[in-house]
């Protein structure tokens, strides 16, 4: 006996000799069961919701990790007056300019506002901030029939509000403008 002979003959040697009928090696094989993949559909459906479970715990857990909340939103308009025509820009800002945010704060479309004298640096540098609060960003939504509103109620009519706009730019400059949203710190 050489060769693969050997192999065979040493393995028989090794099965026992109880191995005969009814010993379950002459069955069929145990037909397929489901058990096993009804446990792991389990097992992963638990992990899925668990995992969800711990996400939407944890949005909220986020939200409050800033160390502010939103303020109000502020508008700044940087103007620069003509030369010797500061006194007369200041005098619109108090009666016409002045009687429109006050009608707009009445409304409730604005929280506050005011006029900020600074020293221009050079003459294209503004030398009057005109700076406005609202609520939040929201306030913005419809302003331009909020404004022609209050302009009419002002002015008379929006052919006035025109032409003073008009007059005005023989009194100043509008440098720009910019608008923000404050934090209030925690």
């Amino acid at each position: 006996m050489l060769g693969s002979e050997q192999i065979w003959l040493s393995v028989a040697r090794k099965i026992p000799l109880s191995v005969g009928v009814g010993s379950g090696f002459d069955r069929a094989p145990a037909p397929e069961t489901n058990q096993g993949k009804v446990m792991n559909i389990k097992r992963y459906s638990a992990a899925f919701a668990a995992f969800i479970g711990l996400a939407v715990i944890s949005v909220p857990a986020f939200a409050d990790d800033h160390a502010y909340t939103d303020g109000p939103v502020v508008n700044v308009a940087a103007i620069r007056t003509e030369y010797g025509k500061f006194d007369e820009y200041v005098k619109y800002l108090d009666t016409t300019w002045k009687a429109e945010q006050e009608a707009a704060k009445r409304a409730g479309d604005i929280v506050s506002y005011r006029v900020v004298r600074v020293e221009a640096r050079g003459e294209n540098d503004a030398n009057i901030y005109l700076v406005t609060n609202y609520k939040n960003w929201a306030a913005f939504d419809g302003a331009t029939a909020k404004a022609d509103a209050i302009a009419k109620q002002v002015e008379g009519t929006l052919a006035a509000s025109n032409q003073g706009a008009v007059d005005r730019a023989k009194m100043r400059r509008i440098l720009g403008s910019w608008t923000g949203q404050e934090l209030d710190l925690k």
